[in-house]
């Protein structure tokens, strides 16, 4: 559904200018310094353009109490199309889609991490024929591919939705599992999924009730109501990953890798059409990158 033009997630012009999260932030293994690093590109996390949406958005995604271990930016960047331009977007820095993109052509971050001594994994909590990823993400520089079989073994419950997977809430103990018994500096891509619009009402998500927002909001936006459910478990669940006493040092960035792509035209306009947002947790003896481009969601 999110590759379709149709919804509106229009793919971007080939060779236009870049602008994602990574550059923002200046992450890049000199910066780093040897330090853990997750990138978590979280399915239609869209910027708000209304409320109550930018109140909930604010509360799970601008935690204070995320500000005593990390040094927290935010801030927003622009994105075209749909998943698949997304990850490429952060991963790669291009605008071609996947299928045509010539990877030998340029160093993909997970590369420039592998290069710098760090070993690279990528984790999807759905099939890893989709896509095709099995092929196009070990170009980038993906040493190990961890994707729904593997999850399962890990003991990662099975969620339903428009894509049936693993439950993105549970992957955060994979996570603290490989970096507790890492021998060296590890750079982990996560691609969630559970998000991926449209959001159902189903036991497995905990989307059966939703409780978030007023009663008449509730009513008038069920898909957006159910979406943010799925989010708000999300972010709780990253919360306890990156405030776990037992996580060695890293830094954590966050990004949606495009609007949600909602089939009701109202419901599409409360989200900012061109632009998604990200947050950046350094560790706090992180030294900060050349210039701090810090700015408001």
């Amino acid at each position: 559904f999110s590759q379709a033009k149709g919804i509106g997630l229009t793919p971007p012009v080939e060779g236009e200018k870049v602008d994602s999260a990574v550059k923002q932030v200046g992450l890049a293994p000199q910066v780093i310094k040897g330090r853990n690093v997750l990138v978590i590109l979280v399915e239609a996390l869209g910027k708000p353009a209304a409320s109550p949406e930018r109140e909930l958005f604010e509360a799970d995604w601008n935690r204070p109490e995320w500000k005593k271990r990390y040094i927290v930016q935010t801030g927003s960047n622009h994105f075209a199309g749909s998943t698949t331009y997304g990850e490429l977007r952060e991963l790669c820095d291009t605008t071609t889609p996947y299928d045509t993109f010539d990877f030998s052509s340029v160093d993909c971050l997970p590369e420039r991490f592998v290069r710098a001594g760090y070993e690279t994994t990528a984790i999807h909590s759905f099939s890893a024929s989709f896509f095709d990823r099995t092929t196009w993400y070990p170009k980038t520089g993906f040493q190990n591919l961890v994707f729904d079989n593997a999850l399962a073994k890990a003991g990662v419950r099975a969620c339903q939705g428009i894509f049936p997977g693993r439950c993105d809430v549970d992957v955060g103990k994979v996570i603290h599992d490989r970096l507790s018994r890492a021998d060296k500096p590890q750079f982990i891509y996560w691609l969630t999924l559970n998000t991926h619009a449209p959001v159902i009402a189903d036991d497995t998500l905990g989307t059966t009730r939703c409780t978030l927002g007023t009663q008449a909001w509730r009513f008038g936006f069920p898909a957006i109501c159910r979406m943010f459910e799925l989010h708000h478990a999300l972010a709780n669940s990253i919360d306890e990953l990156v405030m776990s006493p037992e996580l060695p040092d890293m830094d954590i960035l966050i990004v949606g890798d495009h609007r949600p792509p909602l089939f009701d035209r109202e419901a599409n306009a409360r989200f900012s059409q061109d632009r998604v947002p990200w947050i950046y947790l350094r560790a706090k003896d992180q030294p900060p990158a050349a210039k701090d481009q810090s700015r408001p969601l």
